[in-house]
């Protein structure tokens, strides 16, 4: 029988599962009623990526970290399965901190020192493929304004007016 090392809904150490009832940890999440507030859990993907945090209808909400299988992740604040605020390491050196909408960046710092071999960083806001800020080189030169930036690429064509 499966030993848990969690707690029962009552705050008692959960044992066997043996008595019906579920620690917050193996929380039973029913299909037929949506719930109103995230449970502690984990999930694994089919791709390889795993969750473990905070969810809501089986869904990352609330606090938790997504490992992803190309050994990036996030850590932060979830909204209905969506990055909202936290830190997104990418696996090829990337960092972006700050804020998401609809999974993009909306305001926040991206560091890519992978990009043509040039130590780069742009702190600024995001909408879709717009950003508004300053692009910072290795050797301290600073570009400010608005660029079209490519999430694909991680490219920035500063637009000229």
């Amino acid at each position: 029988m499966p030993v848990c090392k969690g707690t029962t809904k009552e705050g008692k150490p959960c044992k066997l599962h043996t008595d019906g009832k579920y620690c917050r940890h193996h929380q039973k999440q029913s299909t037929s009623t949506p719930r109103t507030s995230p449970v502690l859990g984990s999930r694994s993907y089919p791709n390889g990526d795993q969750y473990e945090g905070q969810m809501l209808n089986d869904m990352p909400h609330g606090t938790g970290t997504m490992r992803y299988s190309d050994g990036s992740f996030f850590t932060g604040l979830w909204n209905k399965g969506e990055y909202d605020k936290g830190t997104r390491e990418y696996a090829d050196g990337g960092v972006y901190r700050g804020t998401w909408k609809n999974n993009m960046y909306k305001k926040g710092k991206l560091h890519f020192p992978f990009l043509d071999d040039k130590n780069k960083s742009f702190e600024g806001t995001w909408n879709k493929n717009k950003a508004t800020g300053t692009l910072t080189y290795a050797n301290g030169l600073k570009v400010t304004g608005d660029f079209e930036y490519n999430h694909n690429t991680n490219k920035f064509k500063k637009i000229t007016k």
